[in-house]
């Protein structure tokens, strides 16, 4: 917290604030401030003890309950704030609008959130950006003026039938999206964003993985690096796009698609392809025939496929020969 309100400070032109916070949190556990306190070298995981949350919360309470408040706005050196799982708040404050070095904003389980306010796009320092919210689609106007926007995350947006009402304005520098869990998403424009790195789909029923690639960049070469699709009952097998992308993709996870009966024969093209998961793909029979070309590959995970997991056992399994070199191999139940 004490960085992200930019309350830390270097003491000496050399020090780094990592050092002063590991001071703060030393010092905070020697005081059994902290509770399962676990050092993992570079981060940490720890919980506040009880007394302290207990404190926390009655102080905060009748503060925050009602909306987020419009005194936000002090802290005009906040640069991250985390508003989850707030089943009363309806509308951000205007206020919000004030916090120039926001970076990251995540609303993640507001489901109540009515709309991302209109002037959003005034905070035009966030890098980061997580929303639930009840609003039909992302308004263009507001998310052209994020240049520094990489990462949108999209969780039980429920009334979004469409991500963008048109597909005028790029999004120039997003570089990973997150869709889950939106009901009612049927697709989106993938050339709006020509610098996506991760795309993340998962349990969004009536999505098309057909993601109407079409636009004014359709033939610039796609840049995902890591592709992670799950649960698409009806698709029998995977998209053409995703070969636009096949010389740069190093992570492909794919999981529960319950009708798919065959990978794409491309595989020679995957020449950065490090991670292969699959998962939930029970008339999965075969992998593809060159398979033993995707010489980076590191490592292959392969759960609940019944019929191909027999075929990839060692050391008799038909396919076995083919991925016997790769370092990191698990095969069968998950």
């Amino acid at each position: 917290m004490k960085k992200a309100l930019g309350l830390v400070q270097p003491r000496n032109g050399s020090e780094k604030i990592e050092s002063i916070l590991r001071e703060y949190i030393d010092e905070l556990n020697s005081r059994s401030f902290l509770e399962d306190f676990k050092d993992y070298g570079y981060y940490y995981k720890f919980k506040v003890h009880d007394l302290i949350h207990d404190l926390a919360i009655h102080v905060v309470r009748d503060y925050f309950v009602l909306t987020l408040p419009t005194s936000i706005a002090k802290l005009k050196h906040l640069c991250v704030l985390y508003i989850r799982d707030n089943h009363q708040i309806k509308t951000l404050p205007r206020s919000i609008f004030k916090l120039q070095s926001l970076q990251v904003l995540s609303l993640v389980g507001c489901t109540e959130l009515e709309t991302l306010p209109e002037g959003f796009g005034k905070l035009t320092s966030l890098r980061k950006l997580y929303i639930t919210a009840k609003q039909l689609f992302l308004s263009l106007d507001e998310f052209a003026s994020l240049n520094h926007l990489q990462v949108l995350g999209l969780y039980n947006c429920d009334n979004m039938k469409h991500l963008v009402s048109r597909a005028e304005t790029l999004f120039t520098s997003l570089e990973a999206l997150y869709i889950q869990s939106c009901k009612s998403l049927e697709s989106f424009p993938l050339y709006i964003f020509p610098k996506l790195q991760t795309l993340v789909i998962k349990d969004c029923p009536m999505f098309s993985l057909s993601l109407n690639y079409e636009g004014p960049i359709r033939r610039q070469r796609l840049r995902l690096k890591h592709l992670h699709l799950k649960s698409f009952p009806q698709l029998l097998k995977l998209p053409r796009w995703i070969e636009d992308a096949a010389e740069i993709l190093e992570t492909l996870k794919i999981r529960k698609f319950p009708k798919l009966k065959m990978l794409p024969e491309f595989p020679t093209l995957m020449t950065h392809l490090k991670s292969l998961y699959i998962d939930l793909c029970p008339k999965l029979l075969s992998l593809p025939s060159d398979m033993h070309r995707l010489t980076a590959l590191e490592e292959l995970r392969i759960y609940r496929c019944p019929e191909l997991c027999q075929k990839l056992r060692p050391p008799s399994g038909e396919y076995w020969p083919m991925i016997g070199r790769i370092k990191r191999i698990s095969i069968g139940k998950h």
